[in-house]
């Protein structure tokens, strides 16, 4: 993993990658998929199509306005929009290198009842959060049925709510305020700097979350319970129970992200920030 790399070591990281992908031997008739996991990555992750010999699909869910994202030259793009938006259900496709893609056909009906859930869960827990009186697992049944939803295989266009949303957000404020968040976080003290993965990222890059590399399972695990406890929900992106990359599953089984988006106001980093000096020294 080239997680806490050095500029170098990460630029001997993709060198690495570029090689492997050539003695994979690949056709025309490969296809590359490549994420840009956490928002990590910048320019220099950038690889052409013909270097490859095959075409390249790259998913830039965790920070779709990225400098990699800007200058990609990938045959073709995807991110997930809803991650990074406030909408129910949504996301976008184009081709950095002009091919054309046919225009999504009307929003089907297990995309307009995801997004009704999800919006009625969205609505609701920020109700909840307010102070209503509504029981928490009203909100949770609304949402997951709306992601229930969202495994329909039929590609469709987004629901009209989504569309409306996203056409009233600026994605540079959103994005602008994840980084607000992230700074505060990684320079406040409270957090040893040990078990901050990634501090450094390449220029232009914003991070999607706050993630956490702690020195083993059972302190990863540990951590998560006693934040739980407090009402902060942390994630594990994404448990990996075998593999063959030995790199992956260490890293997932030592992992959490912590969520620093638009959501949350200043108050908000302020109370998590006394959490974690309250997690890290009991």
């Amino acid at each position: 993993s080239a997680a806490g790399a050095s500029p170098n070591r990460q630029h001997l990281h993709i060198l690495f990658q570029f090689i492997r992908y050539r003695l994979c031997l690949l056709s025309g008739e490969d296809v590359i998929l490549r994420v840009n996991y956490f928002g990590w990555r910048g320019q220099e992750a950038l690889i052409y199509p013909e270097e490859l010999g095959c075409d390249i699909i790259e998913d830039h869910t965790h920070d779709p306005d990225g400098i990699w994202s800007q200058k990609s030259k990938a045959t073709f793009c995807c991110a997930s929009l809803r991650k990074t938006h406030p909408m129910p259900v949504g996301g976008a496709a184009w081709s950095p290198v002009g091919f054309s893609l046919s225009a999504p056909s009307p929003p089907s009906r297990a995309c307009l009842i995801s997004s009704e859930a999800k919006l009625a869960g969205m609505i609701l827990k920020q109700a909840y959060l307010l102070g209503a009186p509504i029981n928490k697992e009203e909100f949770r049944a609304f949402l997951s049925r709306g992601e229930a939803g969202l495994a329909d295989e039929y590609v469709s266009d987004i629901s009209k709510i989504s569309s409306t949303l996203l056409s009233l957000i600026s994605p540079w404020c959103l994005r602008k305020k994840r980084d607000e968040n992230f700074q505060a976080l990684i320079h406040s003290g409270h957090i040893p700097e040990e078990f901050i993965a990634k501090k450094s990222l390449p220029t232009g890059c914003v991070p999607f979350s706050l993630v956490l590399l702690l020195p083993s399972e059972s302190e990863r695990d540990r951590v998560k319970r006693k934040l739980i406890e407090n009402r902060v929900y942390p994630a594990v992106l994404w448990p990996v129970s075998s593999s063959t990359d030995r790199c992956s599953a260490d890293f997932s089984s030592r992992m959490l992200s912590l969520p620093c988006d638009y959501r949350y106001a200043e108050p908000d980093i302020f109370r998590l920030l006394s959490i974690m000096k309250k997690v890290f020294v009991t």
